[in-house]
């Protein structure tokens, strides 16, 4: 997410609201996906729920990723590369650092709840398993996207002058740059899915997570961030492109979900699965691009509502899941539609979400300086 100083730019900020709000969709429809893993398992099963997890994991996601480094190139010129990497470790690091162990407390609480009766309370179900505080959650985004970061400031350092040198050639050479980085990171795409399923993570210190088969759509799409600052070419591209972008990237999800395990009995199994990769990566790069597109022809404006929404994106992705999760937790008892509790937590949690962070969090003067 971008730094709080540089201009704002209202119809990333309309992204991000809608983004973080389809995280919130995922997360809460998750545990009644019975083929998903969480931290627990609903009875209550809604196996349609499965269209809103796919394109709701990568796009959103993905959308944070393109916007910050769609900053990152203006703010590391603007105040240097050293302070810039300060900048980043305060703003990911530390909340990554305070929120990482809170989150996992109430996580596991559920999973010590669900799980059967091994330990005679929760405290000595952590002091066994004292590791899983710092283990990975949904915050693995704010490390990742501090990794991303990190790196970009210094390849940036150590390639000044290459990258002066390239500054016109980039702008020149857009359209024929970008699908060489698309045919890149498809490839190593394509590669992590032959080694690793779409849910596999790989752990780094028990708490840096990351899953490979998603990581070069992200680092992609950050890319991409940093080319579209003040491009031409994109510029250009008017709504029609975003609808065609958008139509290609959710009917590519679809057909993803959805007819990837039939084309096996037509082909082999190799040619199926650069098919699948194909449509997985389509899905994250149409969808991303195309509706950035509609939002800048469309919707650059904001009242002061969703100003003080945009405010709060960044907070509210740090606590939703724990909210989302005890919700769900709460809920694990009642018989009724999965469907049914999936909006009520999604309602809830996006209502909870709000008031916690702009009611409470924004009161406390250090988290209002690193987070608001």
């Amino acid at each position: 997410m971008e730094e709080r100083k540089e201009k704002r730019i209202e119809y990333f900020d309309n992204l991000k609201i809608l983004a973080v709000f389809l995280v919130l969709v995922a997360h809460a429809s998750i545990a009644y996906i019975p083929q998903k893993s969480w931290y627990f398992k609903d009875g209550s099963v809604e196996q349609s729920l499965i269209y809103l997890v796919t394109p709701f994991t990568i796009f959103p996601v993905a959308v944070f990723f393109l916007i910050s480094g769609y900053f990152s190139k203006s703010r590391m010129k603007k105040i240097g590369y050293l302070s810039y990497m300060k900048a980043r470790l305060i703003r990911l690091g530390i909340p990554f650092l305070i929120f990482l162990p809170i989150s996992n407390l109430i996580f596991f609480y559920t999973v010590y709840k669900t799980s059967p009766p091994l330990y005679d309370s929760y405290f000595k179900y952590l002091l066994s398993n004292l590791l899983i505080l710092f283990s990975g959650s949904h915050l693995w985004f704010l490390s990742f996207l501090l990794f991303i970061s990190l790196s970009y400031a210094l390849i940036s350092y150590f390639f000044n002058y290459a990258l002066s040198f390239m500054k016109k050639s980039i702008q020149n050479f857009f359209p024929s740059l970008s699908i060489t980085i698309i045919i890149l990171m498809f490839l190593i795409t394509h590669f992590f899915r032959m080694k690793y399923s779409d849910d596999y993570a790989i752990f780094a210190f028990d708490f840096f997570r990351f899953k490979p088969v998603l990581a070069p759509i992200f680092i992609g799409s950050f890319i991409f961030g940093v080319l579209l600052f003040k491009n031409e070419f994109y510029m250009r591209l008017n709504s029609k492109w975003g609808l065609v972008l958008l139509f290609l990237g959710l009917f590519s999800g679809y057909l993803y979900d959805n007819l990837f395990y039939g084309l096996q009995y037509f082909s082999n199994f190799y040619v199926a699965d650069l098919l699948e990769t194909a449509l997985f990566f389509l899905l994250g790069l149409c969808t991303t691009i195309g509706v950035l597109i509609l939002f800048r022809e469309k919707f650059n404006h904001q009242n002061e509502f969703f100003k003080k929404l945009t405010r709060n994106v960044y907070p509210i992705y740090i606590v939703h899941s724990p909210i989302v999760v005890y919700l769900q937790f709460l809920l694990l008892n009642y018989r009724l539609p999965g469907f049914v509790k999936f909006l009520l937590v999604f309602t809830s949690a996006s209502i909870l979400s709000f008031l916690v962070t702009n009611y409470l969090m924004q009161r406390i003067n250090f988290f209002k300086k690193i987070l608001f």
